[in-house]
């Protein structure tokens, strides 16, 4: 225990505790929606190749429509991911942010029950408390250096 933190009001470990988890929920978020994001690029760079050239070949008198569907619903999937979260909450619309609360929720009252969650939030508030301890180190260590 660090000297700040035996002079920190009581609740405020809590407060910190609570931003983590807030900090990791936002991190792999994040991530699984950079990953969702990368998978519909990768799927439509040859979609919209095939669509693009089949209009131009089996739909001269409208080329562009089949490149307009596809870029259609790569908006929709866009809106659906949401990456940087700048999409207002769409009522008719299903968002990935949508799926993450509803998991969250249920992760939620499995932790309030003490089950599997509950174990595995306590492993990963050691882990996060000992890299914090180790940086800790690092720094002291390195500003004896200097």
């Amino acid at each position: 225990m660090s000297v700040n933190d035996e002079q920190e009001p009581l609740g405020s470990s809590q407060d910190r505790g609570d931003e983590r988890w807030i900090l990791i929920r936002d991190l792999v978020q994040f991530q699984l929606k950079l990953i969702l994001d990368g998978v519909r690029d990768l799927l439509l760079l040859p979609v919209s190749l095939v669509a693009g050239l089949g209009g131009l070949i089996l739909n001269p008198s409208e080329p562009d429509r089949y490149f307009r569907a596809v870029m259609g619903a790569g908006r929709r999937t866009e809106r659906w991911i949401n990456l940087f979260g700048q999409q207002a909450d769409h009522d008719e619309d299903a968002s990935i942010d949508q799926l993450f609360e509803q998991i969250e929720s249920r992760l939620k009252q499995q932790a309030n029950k003490g089950g599997l969650t509950d174990t595995a939030r306590q492993s990963v508030e050691r882990s996060v408390n000992l890299l914090q301890s180790l940086a800790g180190s690092f720094r002291k260590g390195s500003s004896d250096r200097q």
